[in-house]
This record gives structure tokens, sequence and C-alpha cells, in this order.
């Protein structure tokens, strides 16, 4: 906890350092880089460089108000609507190179982005723009995203690292996982690829890491809500990591009326809304199901669901309105 700590201020100071730096070229000033002396120096570089070779990512939950460039300007109405989306190739804010198009889900788009100045890729999760009416439901939105932030580093857990308003959207950046999600590796049969001792090894391996990801959330006392194959990341040699935690809450307070529903057309492997938080039917609790008082024993029953569909290859008990995570015992 206490290496955790030194990288979440080492991430930080290289945040605030790009956010100095933004201000003094907007307003003409000369950027002069300050002498390095004392221990405060060492304890905040020497993690960031063994890790991420990188002047510093951030833990903080700080927001950037982006201010288009004149050549952005055209095209700022649309981003801000949502009706254009951001193109492979294209610069944001002079330091973000997107490296891919948009991934489609229920929350929004991801893509993936170069950092320019880290030299390294990060995942750009962009919530669809006419969630956020209102200042307050930016702030409740950054609030949620605070919790997955502030949960530090973990080798079974997404790092979040900040949030930063680009054309008027809060949008999260996080650790890019190269491998995609495990729930697109269940549909596509590659998890089953190997001998049967190799497939079997790295069924074995991927639900150990994924509850082991989720007891340290535990442990900072934070229930997930939305556990499921899709919101576990993996990497090129299988290191699994669990990702968007607080993210289901946060969306919830964006769009959900009181007492209703935000997705009309249901669907049992997407994420609904509620206004005590979100869950997906076909891996849900059933105290979840219920809309009752949760615990952490509602994430333990998730995880046991994604872990009979990983071994099974699919879902018996997806089926209609019935497919929702109580039946799976049944089926």
């Amino acid at each position: 906890m206490a290496e955790d700590k030194k990288n979440t201020d080492g991430f930080r100071a290289g945040y605030l350092g790009d956010m100095l730096r933004d201000l003094q070229e907007e307003l003409g000033i000369e950027h002069k880089k300050p002498r390095r002396k004392g221990r405060r120096d060492r304890a905040s570089k020497s993690p960031v460089e063994k890790q991420n070779k990188a002047d510093g990512f951030t833990a903080m939950p700080a927001v950037h108000v982006d201010r288009p460039t004149e050549a952005e300007s055209s095209l700022g109405e649309q981003r801000r609507n949502g009706t254009e989306d951001f193109r492979s190739g294209e610069i944001l804010l002079g330091t973000y190179r997107v490296a891919s198009e948009a991934f489609r889900g229920g929350m929004g788009a991801v893509w993936k982005v170069h950092h320019e100045g880290w030299d390294t890729d990060l995942a750009m999760k962009r919530p669809r723009p006419e969630a956020f009416r209102t200042d307050q439901q930016k702030e409740n939105f950054i609030r949620e995203c605070d919790c997955w932030i502030n949960l530090g580093l973990h080798p079974n857990i997404v790092s979040c690292y900040y949030v930063r308003e680009i054309y008027g959207v809060p949008t999260i950046f996080s650790e890019w996982m190269e491998n995609g999600d495990l729930g697109s590796h269940i549909k596509h049969g590659t998890l089953y690829a190997g001998t049967e001792e190799e497939v079997q090894e790295r069924l074995l391996d991927v639900a150990i890491q994924f509850a082991r990801g989720l007891h340290y959330a535990h442990e900072s006392k934070l229930v997930h809500q939305d556990v499921k194959p899709d919101n576990l990341l993996l990497s090129k040699d299988w290191q699994a990591k669990v990702s968007d935690f607080g993210i289901s809450r946060a969306r919830s307070m964006l769009t959900v009326l009181e007492g209703e529903w935000t997705q009309p057309d249901f669907d049992p492997n997407a994420t609904q809304m509620a206004p005590g938080g979100g869950m997906t039917p076909a891996y849900c609790s059933p105290e979840q199901a219920a809309r009752q008082l949760l615990t952490q024993r509602t994430d333990i029953y998730s995880w046991a669901v994604s872990v009979l569909e990983m071994y099974l290859g699919y879902k018996p008990w997806a089926h209609g309105r019935e497919a929702s995570g109580p039946m799976a015992g049944i089926a």
C-alpha cells in the first residue's frame, strides 16, 4: 500500500505538470524547468520511470477543461453533440493521437489513444454527450469515477488514471488492454485454443485472477455491481484485470429518471440502469434482481455466474426476460 501511494503521488505530479505547461503556453509565459533537489524528487520520480518510463501518469480525480483550437472549432459543436466521431490518426488537445476506430457499448464509446508526451497507449472512454445536461450531472459522474481512480495499482485491476473534459464531456483515461475482454474470447472461442490441459489451466488461471481483483476492491470497501465477462480485460499473455469500477452507478446517476429503466428494449447481456445503480440481468445476483441492499456477496455471485459461462462456453439460462443471474443455478 505504501508503494501504491508513492506511485499515486508520482502520477499526480506528472499530470499537474502537463496542466501547468498547457496554461503557460496559452498565456504566453515562458516555461522554466525547476531545479530538482531533495527527497521529494527522488520519491515521485523513480516509481514512474521504473514502471512506465514516462514522466508521470496520474491517479488524481482531476478534470482539465479543453479549449479547442481554431482548426478544431468547426467540428466542435458536432463533437459536443456526439454527431461526429473522433477519427484514427487525429490529435486531440495536442496530446492524444487517436489510434483506433470507436468501440461502441452501452456506456458510449471507447478509443485506443496514444499519449504523445508519455509515449504510451491509453483507453479513452467517452460517455454519450446527451447524458450531461447539467454541471451537476458532470460532477456526479466524476465523483463516482473517483472510486475507480482511488483503487490505485493492483495486478488484477485496470488502472484508471484521470478524467479529462473533452468537448464538454468528462472522459475517462485508463490502462489499455490489448487482448480485449473475456466475453469476446468466450463468444469467438479463442479462450479454448490449445490442448485440453492448456485450456483447463487457462480457465482456472483467469478465474483466480478475476477473484483476486474483486477481493482487492472489496478490501477497499467497494462493490462493483456489474461483474461480468465483458468487464474483465486481458493482456496478450492472459493477465486478467477487472474494469469499470463505479461506472454502472455513475451511468445510472446520469441517465435514470426516478423509478424507470433507461433501456426500453430488454437485453439480458447489456447493463440495465435503475435509480440505485446498474446491473446486467444475465449475471446479477438474486438480491440485485430484487433491487435490495447490496453487499460484496452480489459481486461474488456474479463472478460465479461468469465463471460458469466461461467453463460452459455459453449461457444456457439466457432466454427472454427470465435470462437472469438467479436462473443460472436452475439451468
